[in-house]
């Protein structure tokens, strides 16, 4: 089952893990767009909505026969009827007049909404806010503004301006027929005289009167079509709006928190493939070629978890027999283990005391000497010690060692079966080389999310010149459960789903 958890987990869980460590970029991204959002959904200025509705005219546009091609050729071309037709009804047509810039051009002269700009600009604007449906023989006329008032006026103008369009477009076009009609009267009064005279242009006459009778029918078409469209009946005047319906601030906000989310998930990747420090033990063995000896969860908060640091868990016994594999067959007194690291951690003191108690419950007498000269490091010293002298008296001790040469003469730890040695920090530090040469194993400690790959690379081949074996002890800091319940739940369910599979 390990072997499906990585193929199924391992790449859920590196990301995971990813979004954790770099868990305050994303809270600080979100906030800070979802106040951006506050602010600027704050400085938006109310929308107000003003409707009317009106009532349309009761009954439908006729409809006529085309005339035949011989007639259209005389006649040239049959004349359109405003550009409405009746497919859409009367509501459809009627809401795209309004929908119209030559109405909002109205709107923008009446109430004089040009200032500083052309009418053909402002009526874009006055176009861009108008809204009309047409439902069950209403159409509804809503405007928004931030203004309530202009938005009640300008909603309540809007049949008046449509009204205006139809009369004055519908006179313009009775007026072209009436024009036609008496030009075909003309054409027929001079084709009846000549039809007493040429009988052979009867076929024209007749033709032409065709096309008089047909004009006239038009011309009635036109009437009815005015009184079918121009007809309505306002029935509800729009009101001076109280309650704004816009702008909505909450789905801005809900967007800026959004983006803040992305952008800070993006910064976390971002910000963890510039990261060169390790956070994944896969990289110690995989890319820097390092056996690890053993793993602890260990994070040193001071006095806070003394009492954790002094007692011996599991994992410490797992690493002090994978020490003691190392001298098996070999009784050669003191075994010297030095522990090396990149940087100081106080971690690895902590570590180094716990090794030396488990070593020391074995019946092996243990001392820790303490080549650090970090004060915080001392510090850790002497509150661990205060703890395990009085525990362990007789067969555990520590001491510090300041000089470079001071105590590397195994004549001067008579007695002693474990000699464990917190070696300074530094990549090419020459006492660690000398600790190395003097001592029997180095063991370098990783910590998890401190010590740089490139870094750790350089301190292996480094010791691998002085030491023929270099395994890693690695500290990773205590990991939320979260992940483990998450990865304990899938896997549960992953499980069964292969069993029931096979």
């Amino acid at each position: 089952m390990a072997k499906n958890e990585d193929d199924y987990f391992g790449l859920l869980l590196r990301y995971l893990r990813i979004l954790n460590r770099r868990k305050i970029y994303i809270i600080i991204c979100v906030l800070a767009f979802s106040l951006g959002a506050v602010f600027h959904a704050k400085k938006l200025p109310n929308i107000y909505r003003a409707s009317t509705t009106i009532i349309l005219p009761s009954g439908s546009v006729p409809q006529i026969t085309g005339l035949s091609q011989a007639l259209g050729n005389l006649a040239g071309s049959q004349m359109p009827a405003l550009g409405l037709g009746s497919a859409g009804g009367p509501g459809k047509n009627l809401i795209t007049i309004l929908k119209s810039r030559v109405v909002a051009e109205d709107m923008v002269r009446h109430f004089n909404l040009d200032k500083g700009t052309s009418v053909e600009k402002a009526a874009l604007t006055i176009k861009g806010n108008i809204k009309a449906a047409d439902s069950e023989g209403t159409i509804v006329i809503s405007y928004e503004s931030t203004n309530p008032k202009q938005s009640a006026d300008i909603a309540n103008y809007y049949p008046v301006a449509l009204r205006n369009y139809l009369d004055k477009n519908f006179k313009t076009y009775r007026d072209s027929l009436r024009d036609k009609i008496k030009k075909t009267e003309a054409l027929s009064h001079d084709y009846k005289t000549m039809f007493e005279n040429y009988k052979r242009q009867f076929s024209d006459v007749k033709a032409l009167d065709t096309l008089h009778q047909s004009t006239v029918q038009q011309y009635d078409l036109a009437r009815l079509e005015e009184d079918t469209y121009s007809n309505f009946t306002v029935l509800d005047s729009a009101l001076i709006p109280e309650v704004p319906v816009g702008p909505q601030r909450r789905k801005i906000v809900l967007t800026g928190a959004l983006i803040g989310l992305a952008i800070g998930i993006l910064l976390a990747f971002a910000l963890e493939s510039l990261d060169k420090r390790i956070y994944e033990m896969e990289v110690i063995e995989d890319k820097i070629d390092m056996p690890i000896l053993g793993i602890l969860n260990l994070k040193w908060r001071g006095k806070k978890n003394l009492v954790e640091a002094v007692n011996i868990s599991g994992q410490d016994k797992i690493i002090r027999k994978n020490i003691e594999s190392f001298f098996a067959g070999n009784s050669t007194h003191p075994r010297k283990i030095l522990f090396s690291s990149v940087e100081e951690i106080p971690e690895k003191t902590v570590l180094i005391c716990k090794i030396g108690q488990a070593l020391s419950e074995t019946g092996g007498k243990v001392l820790v000497i303490n080549y650090n000269t970090n004060s915080h490091n001392r510090e850790i010293y002497k509150e661990i010690s205060q703890k395990l002298t009085a525990k362990y008296s007789s067969t555990f001790d520590i001491k510090e060692a300041s000089e470079r040469d001071q105590l590397l003469d195994s004549e001067n730890f008579p007695g002693y079966d474990y000699i464990l040695v917190d070696a300074p920090s530094g990549i090419m530090s020459p006492l660690i080389f000398d600790l190395v040469e003097w001592g029997d194993i180095t063991f370098p400690v990783v910590k998890i999310g401190t010590t740089f790959t490139k870094e750790l690379d350089i301190h292996k081949e480094s010791l691998e010149k002085i030491t023929d074996q270099v395994k890693a002890i690695v500290i990773t800091p205590p990991i939320s459960s979260s992940l483990y319940r998450i990865r304990k739940i899938l896997s549960y369910k992953i499980d069964g789903l292969v069993k029931s599979q096979n």
